[in-house]
């Protein structure tokens, strides 16, 4: 019993096997994938019965996404197509269009061309179903004939025929010999389409959505897209009725153009200096509202005065003044050729030095010299002021200190003074009877710039200071009694 039970069940899984084999392969034939996860979309055509079935396919930019599972009776006379939408033609959105296409070059076997939509959209859900306007059908060969009377149906058969007559006589070997010649062209064409499809694998793709919703837009304006061709239509119209004159004014534009080079040059020449003379002159300007608001009393005033019944009379007296403008005019170049000399002196070789300040150490000011010398006379005021009411006089103040300090200048009237500290040097240099050159009929402006900087001497040697003993206060007549006395030990006699 055992060794049946085991050529039994050896036998069960060899027929199971067998079975399962047999199914796979069945599967893979039939391209049936049990594992695959189904979604279902509907779609309404005027006449898809009559051109789709069950297992048509369903194509996204040319890649098989799913297929065609049922056509039914839809709404009215169309006619309802549900298909099973395979995960990788997934999502779908709202906007989504279906066109039905045929597989061959002329017709039949038709498959359904789905645009999935932009990703802006909402996304379907299972079961979603497409309207008339986000499908549409092709055009039959036989409804394009039916568009045709006998006449051009029999015009087209004369045509048919004298196209044959001519590859008989000699038109096959001609078309050939034309072949022949567009084969070197086939490189570059095939160079071109290779390069129309991009840089990045979804170039194309996205060339193809962002036409497709070109095309979207021109569909949902096409009442003012035929608005626009009809309008269009009427310009060219009226091109072609003045096609004569539309020529002359190309002739013409032509030389404006020619003529346009040149101007554009000196423009683009021109603009860098007036875009500096804009931001320059914003600032007056702004300050122009003002001025203008002030001017205006003296603009009435000369309205009032170029009135009718006084400009004549103006005219007149100014008469004489005008007349001699002529004889005054042609002095004026002598009196400018003295003049600019004098200009170009002072704005090149006095202007520079006046505008730069003196270095005088912890002393300077930072002032430029042309400052100091205006605000100079305002620390002198108060030496015209009348102290006692007996006269203009200088009021001088110094300090009494231990050092006596005296300069010898080569003159009776030696200088003496006292200060706290003894004499460090002099700035600047003086040098008795030495004096800067001077040259009257030099050329100034050919001069150097002058410099106002000071050299720093020390103290002479026959300089000498007297130190006086700190004891008791003095007063002024043992202080005169004191520095007679000491300058009388040094040699130095009044």
């Amino acid at each position: 019993m055992r060794r049946r039970e085991g050529r039994f069940g050896r036998f069960g899984w060899g027929l199971i096997g067998i079975i399962v084999i047999l199914a796979i392969t069945w599967a893979v034939f039939t391209k049936l994938n049990v594992f695959s996860s189904s979604f279902t979309v509907k779609g309404i055509f005027q006449t898809a019965a009559s051109q789709l079935e069950p297992g048509s396919p369903v194509r996204i930019a040319g890649v098989n996404v799913g297929k065609v599972t049922a056509v039914g009776r839809g709404p009215g006379n169309t006619a309802e197509a549900t298909m099973n939408i395979q995960s990788s033609g997934l999502p779908i959105h709202t906007d989504a269009t279906m066109k039905i296409r045929p597989r061959l070059f002329l017709e039949g076997n038709f498959f359904i061309d789905l645009f999935p939509g932009t990703p802006a959209a909402p996304e379907i859900s299972n079961g979603h179903t497409f309207g008339l306007s986000q499908t549409s059908t092709p055009v039959q060969i036989d409804q394009v004939l039916n568009m045709f009377t006998i006449d051009p149906r029999t015009g087209m058969q004369q045509v048919i025929k004298g196209f044959g007559a001519s590859l008989q006589d000699g038109g096959a070997q001609a078309l050939s010999n034309v072949y022949e010649r567009l084969a070197p062209a086939s490189i570059p064409l095939a160079e071109a389409t290779q390069a129309a499809q991009g840089e990045q694998p979804n170039d194309l793709r996205d060339f193809i959505v962002k036409g497709a919703e070109i095309a979207s837009t021109l569909s949902a304006r096409s009442s003012q897209l035929g608005t626009l061709l009809s309008t269009f239509n009427q310009t060219m119209g009226a091109f072609a009725a003045q096609q004569n004159n539309l020529k002359a004014t190309f002739v013409q534009l032509n030389n404006t153009l020619s003529a346009a080079g040149p101007t554009l040059t000196e423009l683009d020449r021109v603009i860098p200096p007036l875009t500096q003379f804009a931001v320059a002159i914003r600032p007056a300007l702004d300050k122009a509202p003002s001025v203008l608001n002030d001017a205006t009393p003296l603009l009435d005033a000369a309205q009032r005065l170029l009135a009718p019944s006084v400009a004549p009379v103006l005219l007149s007296e100014l008469s004489p003044a005008l007349s001699s403008l002529d004889q005054l005019e042609r002095q004026l170049p002598s009196l400018l050729n003295l003049v600019t000399p004098v200009g170009q002196c002072v704005a090149n070789k006095i202007v520079p030095v006046v505008d730069q300040p003196v270095n005088d150490g912890q002393l300077s000011t930072g002032q430029p010299v042309w400052q100091e010398l205006v605000r100079y006379p305002v620390g002198l005021v108060s030496s015209a002021q009348n102290y006692a009411g007996n006269g203009y006089g200088v009021r001088y103040s110094f300090g009494l200190s231990e050092q006596l300090i005296g300069t010898n200048l080569g003159s009776p009237d030696n200088l003496l003074a006292l200060g706290s500290t003894p004499l460090a040097g002099a700035r600047p240099q003086y040098t008795p009877g030495s004096q800067p050159p001077l040259e009257p009929t030099a050329d100034c402006t050919t001069q150097p710039l002058t410099s106002l900087a000071a050299t720093n001497v020390p103290a002479p040697k026959a300089s000498f200071d007297i130190k006086l003993k700190r004891t008791k206060p003095w007063t002024a007549k043992q202080l005169a009694t004191h520095l007679r006395d000491s300058l009388a030990k040094l040699g130095v006699h009044r």
